[in-house]
């Protein structure tokens, strides 16, 4: 699901380069009436946050759901399941908040709904009910007392090495240094 979202987010960054710089050859392909249409999102100024383009975050985020998934599965001695889900559950359910809020903005400030967006935001409430189901597979109870202890200490201790084997220490401080310097 992160994998489908990343290509309509690169997409989707694609296109507002495009209408941002002046280069666009013809309408989006995604232009269907003045209600449904991407050029008015894009140009509007909510298509921004913290300066940079929505749809850029937007491929920050999914590749960071790629990598901890990646982990979790390719190396489980670096990245529990269990951390892992309960990673993946609260970034994929702070990103339901955040559609509905882009959703909000869309209607009721620009006017104009975005095809691709809505299909990220679909992909966003799919990837949480997965993830929940996934989460809840693995035995996890309370989510939010869970989520809170992951994201607060687990995870940050896991990825500065402090916790774990050797080894583990050792891999996790290579790839903050490598997160670093990206």
């Amino acid at each position: 699901i992160a994998l489908i979202a990343f290509f309509i987010a690169v997409r989707s960054l694609y296109y507002h380069a495009e209408s941002q710089q002046g280069i666009q050859n013809a309408a989006s392909f995604c232009n269907f009436s003045e209600r449904i249409n991407c050029d008015s999102v894009n140009k509007s100024r909510f298509s921004y946050f913290l300066g940079l383009p929505v749809a850029f975050w937007g491929v920050m985020f999914y590749i960071s759901l790629i990598a901890i998934a990646s982990a979790a599965l390719v190396a489980p001695a670096l990245l529990s399941m269990e951390i892992a889900s309960r990673v993946l559950l609260f970034f994929w359910g702070f990103s339901c908040l955040y559609a509905v809020y882009l959703f909000v903005i869309s209607e009721f400030y620009i006017g104009a709904l975005c095809p691709t967006c809505m299909v990220t935001y679909v992909l966003n409430f799919l990837g949480a009910s997965v993830s929940l189901r996934q989460y809840r597979n693995i035995g996890g109870q309370n989510f939010f007392k869970s989520a809170l202890r992951t994201i607060s200490i687990d995870f940050p201790l896991t990825v500065i090495g402090l916790r774990g084997s050797s080894s583990q220490k050792t891999v996790s401080q290579l790839s903050v240094c490598i997160f670093l310097i990206i």
